[in-house]
């Protein structure tokens, strides 16, 4: 079944993802700035940074041509090179006013997109600072429902096998955004060929590492 929900709880959700990513941001220090992201091998911090700012901002500005590409991520990163990461957080912040009317009319599933993509790198930058928290957040479910609402369009009996997994809320959204590897999926009962199939449409891939995110305290 699909799971839908209310766009002011989409909303509220991702304003959650804001403000602990804001506050986090403003914990980073300037070495910090330069550490890789593990689940994101190709950026640092400063650079996860701009993607999350750079992709709001790209909403409200109408920058959408090719939304969700390499390109259009790689212009993010380069657009902000320059900002610092308190900057950045400044900028996040600063969007509240014009981006909040936008999501909230942002029709299913591109708002539950939103809070996916931004959700994940909430814990992408948890995982660079060693910062863990958030596990129960709103944002996890709904993250997870987007990806799964997709899967069942194509193969709903792959949906459903992950959906009734008996491991933790967290564990199933880390797994579904690509940050598990091929052998922690099949450890966590994932069938990896089905779903590695269905991962080839989308931006997401398995994680070539083991990924693994504090436990819960």
């Amino acid at each position: 079944m699909t799971t839908t929900y209310d766009a002011a709880h989409v909303l509220a959700a991702y304003q959650g993802i804001r403000e602990r990513t804001v506050a986090l941001l403003r914990t980073v220090t300037e070495e910090q700035e330069h550490l890789t992201v593990p689940s994101c091998p190709a950026w640092t911090v400063q650079q996860l940074s701009c993607h999350l700012f750079g992709t709001i901002d790209d909403i409200v500005n109408g920058r959408l041509e090719g939304a969700g590409s390499d390109a259009w991520t790689t212009a993010q990163v380069e657009r902000h090179a320059g900002e610092s990461v308190a900057q950045l957080a400044d900028r996040l912040e600063g969007t509240a006013a014009a981006f909040d009317p936008i999501m909230v009319v942002i029709p299913a599933p591109v708002n539950l997109q939103i809070v996916m993509d931004q959700g994940t790198h909430e814990h992408d930058l948890r995982l660079a600072l060693g910062a863990f928290g958030a596990h129960d957040a709103p944002s996890v479910p709904m993250g997870t429902a987007f990806l799964l609402n997709g899967l069942r369009k194509v193969n709903p009996d792959l949906a459903d096998t992950i959906e009734g997994l008996p491991i933790d809320a967290f564990e199933r959204f880390r797994a579904v955004t690509g940050r598990r590897s091929l052998s922690q999926l099949e450890a966590l009962g994932i069938p990896v060929e089905e779903f590695s199939r269905f991962l080839v449409s989308s931006p997401i891939s398995i994680s070539p590492v083991d990924i693994v995110d504090a436990p819960r305290p």
